[in-house]
């Protein structure tokens, strides 16, 4: 995620996860992680059933399986996945270059 005061990136359309996402969480769940190169997490909103999850990576690309035993068996749940696009930049410091930031949302149940 970028940095900076909030503010400065209100009408951006690629901080769409930035007011879609809450910050207000309980119960949260490490679902795989590696010190300095991956962690998955899910986090549940504490104002509702909601969950969500997330991973972040090194400069390495990767596919995660995760078990998702933690939700609630026999309720069907919608996803809004986040994606960043191939033609995002990240500098060497790890900062996210904002002139060439592009994303995906899709919807999957």
């Amino acid at each position: 995620m970028a940095a900076g005061l909030p503010e400065n990136h209100k009408r951006q359309r690629t901080f769409q996860f930035t007011r879609d996402v809450p910050t207000n969480w309980e119960d949260p769940k490490v679902l795989n992680a590696k010190i300095g190169d991956y962690l998955t997490v899910a986090r549940k909103y504490r104002e509702s059933d909601d969950w969500y999850l997330g991973s972040i990576t090194n400069e390495e690309s990767r596919d995660f399986t995760v078990s998702l035993d933690f939700l609630m068996l026999g309720k069907q749940y919608k996803a809004y996945v986040y994606v960043g696009g191939k033609d995002t930049d990240v500098d060497l410091a790890g900062s996210l270059s904002l002139s060439n930031y592009s994303y995906q949302i899709l919807k999957k149940r």
